[in-house]
């Protein structure tokens, strides 16, 4: 019995993913509506119980269990938004002391003037796996 169930909270699982990505059509997920997100989990909890899956529990909790999903995509969502700040964060942090190694290596006059061109790079985050 305990293999079945842990079978059917993985389908449970995949389905729930399944559905946020078919609701995202493409976008990122964590770009979907509150309204989008809770009834892309609906779907997924109602096809569980029509397909007995967890049906048992899902039909007792059904509520319960999309507010839950919901608010642990909301804490991924927060966690991965902190993440990425994080990274830009420290990636401009080693742009800037990366700069300023080769402009302490080199003569005033030559840094100077990589100074003055360095001053007119706009790095998009997009072009910065080109840079390392």
């Amino acid at each position: 019995k305990q293999h079945r169930i842990v079978t059917e909270y993985a389908t449970f699982t995949a389905k729930v993913r399944e559905v946020q990505e078919d609701a995202a059509q493409g976008r990122n997920i964590r770009d979907l509506s509150k309204g989008e997100l809770e009834q892309a989990m609906a779907h997924a909890v109602d096809w569980c119980i029509e397909n007995n899956v967890l049906k048992d529990f899902l039909t007792k909790h059904r509520k319960e269990v999309i507010m839950m999903i919901y608010q642990e995509w909301n804490m991924d969502t927060a966690l991965e938004v902190e993440r990425e700040e994080g990274r830009e964060e420290g990636w401009e942090e080693g742009w800037e002391k990366g700069q300023d190694l080769i402009l302490n290596l080199l003569d005033p006059e030559t840094a100077q003037l990589v100074r003055q061109k360095l001053d007119t790079i706009s790095i998009q985050p997009d072009n910065r796996n080109r840079l390392g």
